[in-house]
């Protein structure tokens, strides 16, 4: 299950870098940058090599720190002390959790918002400012509209008022939730899990056989009482 959520993870960030050429290697070190985008800028190398910090470090000056450096530990690892080894400042501490659908106990719980493909420009914008308001930092249009087609994005509303967002990528036969976030007016009023119920019951319909994400410390209790289980820590490094 580890190895398919990072899979899932990275093949999203792999179709991102591909539509603007923006992936490079060096060593056993993967390397995304994109243009006036802050996502999914990146280099990362995979759970089972080495890391040289003296290479990482190297590639982040040439790149003026404008890059994270994402790597994956044991749950219960330091987080703060594995990024010192690498002379690095933890930036953001996620946390990989996965659930086998079979594992899913389904709530008929009548949905209390509605989740809206982005199918144009305007909505891919839309979608681009409610995440950076959410989350502090920019998807921009061009990137969304860009794998809109292999990726699928949503809208977050209730009632006429867009409260969120969310975006899901299918791989293997299994689901990444990604990106899910709620406007602050409307945080804690259940939105998170409600979207969730939606999102893994139409997975569940559709024959998918499990469901990943990498979750903030604030989102674990929601997705713990889903049935998810942590994996690892991803962290992530300036």
């Amino acid at each position: 299950m580890k190895q398919a959520n990072i899979d899932n993870l990275v093949s999203l960030w792999l179709t991102a870098a591909q539509a603007f050429s923006g992936y490079n290697r060096s060593g056993n070190l993967h390397i995304i940058s994109i243009s006036n985008s802050e996502w999914p800028n990146r280099i990362w190398c995979n759970p089972d090599d080495a890391i040289h910090a003296e290479e990482v470090q190297k590639l982040m000056q040439e790149h003026n720190g404008k890059l994270t450096f994402s790597h994956w530990i044991p749950v219960d690892r330091d987080e703060y002390l594995e990024s010192e080894k690498l002379g690095l400042q933890l930036k953001s501490l996620q946390i990989g959790m996965s659930l086998s659908l079979s594992d899913y106990q389904e709530e008929h719980i009548a949905p209390t918002v509605s989740l809206n493909p982005v199918n144009t420009l305007e909505e891919a914008q839309r979608w681009s400012d409610v995440f950076k308001n959410c989350f502090n930092y920019l998807i921009p249009e061009k990137v969304i509209s860009a794998i809109r087609d292999k990726a699928n994005f949503y809208l977050i509303t209730k009632n006429a008022d867009t409260v969120g967002c969310v975006a899901t990528y299918i791989k293997d036969g299994q689901i990444g939730i990604h990106c899910l976030g709620t406007l602050g007016t409307y945080r804690k009023q259940g939105i998170g899990e409600n979207v969730m119920h939606q999102v893994l019951a139409d997975a569940k319909n559709k024959n998918i056989t499990a469901a990943h994400l990498q979750s903030s410390m604030m989102g674990l209790g929601i997705y713990t009482k889903l049935g998810f289980k942590q994996l690892f820590k991803m962290c992530n490094c300036k």
